[in-house]
C-alpha cells in the first residue's frame, strides 16, 4: 500500500445521513492527533463534457472550482482550480486515481493550460467549443487533518472532508425546457495525503462508532452524470486479478479478495436501482467469488474465521436470489418461449409473465430493503477493513501463517489441479448424468473457473486462454440447464401464491405454467446435448497450469 503521488489521488469516499455530520465531525475534532481547518467554506464546481459524453465514455472528469480569492489588477478576485480526473483504478474500497491541476480566471476550462502528457493523453481530442456545463456542485466543506498511527509503519496524514450540499443537473443543449434535477450531498471524503494506504480504513474504523456510514466508489461528478441523463447505475464485470509471479499467498490473498470487493460496491449502487438485471447479478457473483477466494485458500485461513465470514456472505446471495431467478425467468426464459410459441399461447403466456413480474417487483422491493440495511452496511465495512488490514494474519495459526509466506505459484498449481480432478471426477459418463448430478458438476466447475480467474495470471499463454474458454463455454451451457430446472420450482411457486380467484384468470395461469413446462421439458433434451459436446471439448483441454514454468 503506497503513498500517493503529486499527479495521483487516494481517498475513501463515506456516504452519511446529513445530521450525522456535525456529530462525526465533532467527535473527530476532540482526537489529540486531529487539527481542524478554518471555518467551513462553501466550494462551487462545474463539470463539463461533450454533447456525445465523449470524456465520460474515456473513463476523465473535466472540473472547474471556485476556490477562494486572489489578487488581480483590479484588486481582489475569484480564483478558480481546473482538475483533470482519471478512471479509478483501484480495485477495493478506496479509489486511486489520476488527478491533475492547474489554477485558470474564471469558470471557462482551458484546456491549453494542461502540460502534462498524461491528463492531455487521457482527455483525447477535444476542442474547446465542443465543452458544455453538465452538472455543478454546490458544498460547505469542512476539513480536519488527522495523522493516523499505523502499526509498524509511519504515521498516515489524512484529510477528513465533510461535505454537506446538493448536485444540480443542467439541461441538455437539445432539451429546451427542461428543469434542473437536485440531489442533495452529504459524505465524508478521506483523502490520503502521506504514509500507507491502511490509514484510511484505522481511521474508518473510528469513524463508524459515531455514525452509520456507507462506502461509495462513485464521485460526485459520475453521480451529477446520471442525474442529468437519467440513466441507471452501470453494472461492473469482474476481472482477472493480475499477480505477480513472486508474490506470497498472503499478497495473493489481498489482491484477489480487494479484486472481489471492488466488483461488489460498484455493484451495489446498480442492484439498488434494479432498472438492469445485471445489478444484482453482478453483486451476486462478486460474493460468490469471495466466498470461492475463501474456499482456495482454506489452509492460510483460521477455519472458525472462515466459516464466520462465508456465513455472513451467504447472507447477500440469499437475499438477492429470488430476484436473480425472477430475473432469469421473465426477461429470458419466458420472452424465448412466447417467441418460439404458437399465437394461440399468447393469452396464458402473458398470465404466465403478469403474475412472474408482480412475483418480481416484489422480490427486487426485497433485495433493496436489504441492501439498504443496517445488516448489509455493517457486512460492507466489516469486510472492507478485514480486507484492507489483512485481518487473516491475526488469528493465523503458525501452519496458516507458513501457508501465507510461500510462494502462491507452488500452491496454485495444487489447488487447480485439486478442482480439474473435482470436476473431471463428477462429470465422468457426463451424457448419462442425471440433472443433480449435472448440477454437482456445475457448481465444482464454477469453483475451478474462479480459481482459473484468480491463479491463471501466474501462467500465461494460449492453453491457459483455451481452457479458460473452453471451461467457461461449458458452464454457460450447464447454467441454461440449471434455470431450467430453477424455472419449475419457481412456477410451482408462483402457482401456490397467486390468488384463486377470479377463476378466467386463474384457468389461463395454469394452462400457461402447463405449456411452460411442456416446453421446458423439450428444452432440456437440446439443452442437455449441448452441453455434453461442451463437456466433451472442455475435457480435452490440457490443465495449463500442469507443464508451464514453475516462474511465470
Amino acid at each position: 500500500m503506497r503513498a500517493p503521488r503529486a499527479d495521483r489521488e487516494i481517498e475513501l469516499k463515506l456516504l452519511v445521513d446529513p445530521a450525522d455530520l456535525p456529530v462525526v465531525a465533532n467527535h473527530l475534532r476532540q482526537s489529540p492527533r486531529a487539527y481542524s481547518g478554518p471555518e467551513a467554506k462553501w466550494l462551487e464546481s462545474r463539470y463539463f463534457d461533450t454533447p456525445d459524453r465523449r470524456l465520460a465514455g474515456r473513463g476523465v472528469s473535466l472540473r472547474v472550482r471556485r476556490i477562494g480569492f486572489t489578487a488581480t489588477a483590479d484588486g481582489i478576485g475569484d480564483a478558480y482550480l481546473q482538475t483533470v480526473k482519471a478512471e479509478s483504478n483501484g480495485h477495493g474500497a478506496h479509489t486511486e486515481r489520476g488527478e491533475w491541476e492547474c489554477p485558470i480566471d474564471d469558470w471557462t476550462p482551458r484546456l491549453e493550460q494542461i502540460g502534462d502528457p498524461d491528463a492531455l493523453d487521457r482527455l483525447g481530442l477535444v476542442l474547446p467549443e465542443e465543452l458544455e456545463l453538465v452538472v455543478a456542485s454546490e458544498v460547505e466543506r469542512t476539513i480536519v487533518l488527522v495523522e493516523q498511527p499505523v502499526p509498524d509503519a509511519p504515521p498516515a496524514i489524512i484529510e477528513v472532508a465533510f461535505d454537506r450540499g446538493r448536485l444540480v443537473a443542467r439541461p441538455a443543449r437539445d432539451s429546451e425546457g427542461s428543469a434542473e434535477v437536485v440531489e442533495p450531498i452529504a459524505e465524508i471524503e478521506l483523502e490520503l495525503k502521506a504514509g500507507p494506504t491502511r490509514g484510511l480504513y484505522l481511521l474508518l474504523g473510528q469513524l463508524r462508532r459515531w455514525a452509520r456510514l456507507e462506502i461509495t466508489t462513485t464521485a460526485k461528478g459520475e453521480r451529477g452524470f446520471r442525474l442529468a441523463s437519467g440513466a441507471a447505475p452501470t453494472a461492473v464485470r469482474a476481472t482477472a486479478s493480475a499477480l505477480d509471479g513472486d508474490a506470497s499467498v498472503g499478497e495473493a490473498l489481498n489482491v484477489i479478495l480487494g479484486n472481489c470487493l471492488g466488483q461488489w460496491l460498484r455493484n451495489i449502487a446498480p442492484a439498488k436501482d434494479g432498472r438492469a438485471i445485471e445489478g444484482i447479478h453482478q453483486l451476486r457473483i462478486a460474493v460468490r467469488r469471495s466466498r470461492s477466494a475463501l474456499a482456495i485458500f482454506a489452509e492460510a485461513l483460521d477455519p472458525a474465521e472462515r466459516k464466520a465470514w462465508n456465513e455472513r456472505l451467504k447472507t447477500v446471495v440469499a437475499a438477492t436470489g429470488s430476484a436473480r431467478a425472477l430475473d432469469v425467468f421473465s426477461t429470458q426464459l419466458l420472452p424465448a418461449l412466447a417467441a418460439a410459441a404458437p399465437a394461440e399461447a399468447a393469452p396464458v403466456l402473458a398470465a404466465v409473465a403478469a403474475r412472474a413480474e408482480a412475483e418480481r417487483t416484489v422480490a427486487h422491493a426485497e433485495a433493496k430493503a436489504f441492501l439498504e440495511s443496517d445488516a448489509h452496511a455493517d457486512l460492507v465495512l466489516d469486510w472492507v477493513s478485514w480486507v484492507a488490514l489483512e485481518g487473516w494474519h491475526d488469528q493465523a495459526s503458525p501452519a496458516a501463517a507458513n501457508v501465507l509466506a510461500s510462494p502462491v505459484v507452488e500452491l496454485a498449481r495444487v489447488l487447480l489441479d485439486k478442482r480439474h480432478k473435482r470436476v473431471e471426477k463428477l462429470g465422468r459418463d457426463f451424457a448419462r448424468l442425471s440433472d443433480v448430478e449435472r448440477h454437482e458438476v456445475r457448481l465444482a466447475l464454477k469453483k475451478l473457473r474462479y480459481g482459473v480467474e484468480f491463479l491463471g495470471s501466474l501462467f500465461p499463454g494460449k492453453a491457459a486462454k483455451r481452457y479458460a474458454k473452453a471451461a467457461a463455454a461449458l458452464q454457460d451451457e450447464l447454467g441454461v440447464l440449471n434455470d431450467q430446472v430453477e424455472a419449475r420450482v419457481l412456477l410451482e411457486s408462483l402457482a401456490a401464491r397467486a390468488p384463486t380467484e377470479p377463476a378466467g384468470e386463474r384457468l389461463r395461469l395454469e394452462r400457461g405454467i402447463g405449456f411452460v413446462l411442456g416446453w421446458q421439458a423439450e428444452s432440456l433434451v437440446s439443452g442437455r446435448a449441448a452441453a455434453t459436446a461442451a463437456w466433451e471439448d472442455f475435457i480435452a483441454q490440457r490443465p495449463f497450469w500442469q507443464s508451464a514454468d514453475k516462474r511465470a
